[in-house]
């Protein structure tokens, strides 16, 4: 095209509003500026942004053909041909198509499926209903991305309303390299009285530092039309850019909302705590985990030979399988060493004939062997299991998605006691374990008894008298008796194994204080401490700074002082108090009505319910990311953020709900959303840096047949 420099001029919008420019008139796209600023959408050509050429162009008889056809008066309706509008039904049966497909298997298979539902013979007659069945892989995947998925946000979100809720989030890499940060909000639904935990979305970043983190949050939180101010807290792990002290995510956030209370996960403390407590234990134990099943993993020969061996030992069983030893979670150890120990006797054998076997044995194998001859590495397995079991029930109470948080806690003070008392003398954690029994959680001045215990090595148990278990003392007497070990070898077991638990106990204390400040006045909401008769708190105890700042306090203390006037069985009769949880109480308080039909409880309720909004783990966001693995696979890596995230959406939205593609029915919201603008979406932003001629042409080749 020929260049007038002198004459260059702009492009200008007003254009596409006279009535000859209407319709085919538009900004070239950037990756077409070097040739021209005006575009025909009819011809697919570039125009110079001169109105004299843009008069001349609409005159030619290529333009006028493709005008002319173009015209909607000569345009004949679609009934004329037999078609007819989609009515709900016919939408109602897609939707649900495309739910099966989104939570069962890849979109591709919709081009399959709908073709075989078509045929006559598909029900045995020529009169199949779902001959006129017009369902393929692009409109699934708009009733996934477009319909369905925004229906079920825009669900959630009407669900929070004005509510107050907590964010879960944490960060984490797919399977092609693309790190996310994960949001789930945890809140109390009033369509439900109860409490949901759900998922909120995705932003991809590039960078996890404080600073970008707080502006994706408040952003993202805006985006998703909550309103801040009703942010309670938010539940992370213990990453420094997320929760720690001097500069992160929730100090940002906390100079900007002072009443924001973070919840560090327990889990993780969990991990961490036995991870630590681990350095105390030979290193050995995870080699002779990890290399025992590495043995197997990738022979079958050596896997019957070994079936063989084990179903000679134990009248024709198979061997359990030996669990992998996980490289992130310590806790996981659980199954590895109960596995190992099941089957010690037919392992020891099987790798002392391996290497006894000149043409099989090799250095892994005569190590494992002499390492199964050592029975000190049976006692510290044995030593293990149950402790590491005690901590993994734990562990698993805290990954529920709605348990109750005083339950839960009060295992935790239940864990916590029983390691103490394995190690420390009776009379120093008596006044602990006295002050303790009238609550259900730890307090910080349990806590700080405790430390103190450990810190002093006169409260600590000699090595003969701490407990390591039945298992472990049944072994150590026999194995002395048939002299494979001898005392001095046991005494070094015995004082590591003390060692570990001595850690574990230091460990929980050092962690556990950060949760317990916040959690220690809500537990007055517990249906155990709002009817004590004895000691029930006053309301100065109360958490008063997690109130809403419009509430009157007065009305507050005057409808605690009027429940502590009735009992719990008026509220819930038949019911008992200790199987009934907080949300259940409170749901029900909620509901509790005065002569005139004005709710006599109100204000106490919201207040109780909007601390019990606090998140207990993150262990929900964790689970999102296993979902998220389970759905992009090496497989499906090419998938876009916006199907991965509306995938995940349905998946996890169904699952709160107790919803199956079965049980699934259409909302008015997805028939709403059910048109032909479900096919609109804005095009790629297209650069061409750096590309060379040939990728200039290929680039603008696509573009043109993108606008055609």
């Amino acid at each position: 095209m020929r260049k007038y420099s002198k004459y260059a001029k702009k492009y200008n919008p007003a254009w596409e509003k006279i009535f000859s420019f209407s319709g085919w008139l538009e900004r070239a796209p950037d990756a077409l500026a070097d040739k021209g600023e005006a575009y025909c959408r009819l011809c697919r050509s570039v125009l110079r942004a001169h109105k004299t050429d843009l008069l001349k162009h609409a005159k030619t008889i290529t333009h006028k053909s493709r005008a002319s056809n173009l015209i909607v008066e000569q345009q004949p309706a679609l009934v004329s041909y037999g078609f007819t509008a989609k009515s709900d039904s016919d939408k109602k049966r897609d939707l649900k198509l495309s739910m099966f497909i989104a939570t069962h298997s890849a979109i591709r298979i919709i081009d399959h499926l709908g073709e075989l539902l078509k045929q006559d013979d598909i029900n045995g007659s020529n009169n199949n209903p779902l001959s006129f069945l017009r369902l393929h892989r692009t409109k699934c995947t708009k009733l996934i991305t477009h319909v369905i998925a925004p229906a079920y946000l825009t669900e959630l979100i009407e669900d929070v309303g004005q509510n107050p809720y907590s964010i879960i989030l944490d960060e984490s890499t797919d399977i092609s390299i693309h790190k996310y940060m994960a949001f789930c909000i945890r809140y109390y639904s009033f369509t439900q009285s109860d409490m949901v935990t759900d998922f909120l979305g995705f932003v991809e970043i590039d960078k996890a530092t404080a600073d970008i983190l707080k502006n994706i949050f408040i952003q993202f939180l805006e985006q998703s039309k909550l309103n801040i101010k009703n942010l309670m807290g938010i539940g992370t792990d213990g990453a420094s850019n997320l929760c720690g002290k001097n500069h992160s995510l929730f100090t940002l956030l906390k100079a900007s909302f002072p009443n924001i209370v973070l919840i560090k996960c327990i889990c993780h403390s969990l991990n961490l705590c036995s991870a630590k407590a681990c350095e105390e234990l030979p290193s050995t134990l995870e080699f002779l985990i990890r290399e025992s099943r590495n043995w197997f993993s990738h022979s079958s020969l050596r896997q019957i030979t070994y079936q063989s061996l084990f179903a000679a030992l134990y009248d024709g069983k198979k061997p359990p399988k030996l669990v992998q030893l996980s490289t992130t979670r310590w806790l996981a150890w659980y199954g590895c060493v109960k596995a190992v120990i099941g089957q010690w006797l037919s392992l020891k054998t099987h790798f002392n004939i391996i290497s006894q076997n000149r043409e099989q044995t090799c250095y892994i194998s005569r190590t494992l062997s002499d390492m199964y001859k050592d029975e000190s590495i049976l006692l510290y397995l044995m030593f293990l299991k149950p402790v590491l079991h005690e901590v993994t029930q734990v562990n698993v109470i805290f990954q529920g998605t709605n348990v109750d948080l005083f339950k839960a806690h009060s295992d935790l003070k239940k864990l916590l006691i029983a390691l103490i008392r394995r190690v420390l003398k009776p009379n120093y954690i008596s006044q602990i374990i006295k002050e303790s029994t009238q609550r259900k959680i730890l307090r910080l001045t349990d806590i700080e008894a405790v430390q103190n215990a450990l810190r002093f090595p006169g409260a600590h148990l000699s090595n003969n008298c701490v407990d390591y278990g039945w298992q472990f003392e049944t072994q150590s007497t026999l194995s002395i008796e048939s002299k494979n070990i001898n005392q001095q070898q046991l005494n070094i077991v015995k004082q590591r194994c003390t060692n570990f638990l001595l850690k574990l106990c230091h460990e929980l204390c050092n962690r556990l204080p950060d949760n317990m400040s916040t959690i220690e006045k809500i537990e007055y909401f517990c249906p155990d401490q709002c009817f004590n008769s004895n000691q029930r708190p006053s309301f100065g105890e109360l958490p008063l700074n997690l109130a809403d700042s419009s509430v009157d306090k007065d009305i507050i203390e005057m409808q605690w002082r009027q429940l502590g006037a009735i009992t719990f069985n008026e509220i819930l009769p038949g019911a008992s108090i200790s199987e009934t949880s907080s949300i259940e109480m409170w749901s029900t308080l909620k509901r509790l009505s005065t002569a005139t039909g004005e709710l006599k409880f109100k204000e106490l309720s919201e207040f109780a319910i909007r601390t019990l909004t606090l998140p207990i783990s993150n262990a929900t966001v964790e689970r999102v990311f296993s979902i998220m693995n389970a759905t992009k696979t090496k497989v499906r890596n090419k998938m876009g953020q916006e199907m991965l995230v509306a995938l995940l959406r349905i998946k996890i939205h169904n699952s709160v709900k107790q919803i199956c593609f079965n049980s699934f029915s259409p909302t008015k919201k997805m028939l709403e959303l059910f048109d032909s603008k479900m096919y609109d979406s804005d095009e790629p932003t297209v650069t061409v840096a750096n590309l060379n001629q040939a990728d200039e042409e290929l680039l603008f080749s696509t573009i043109e047949m993108i606008n055609f």
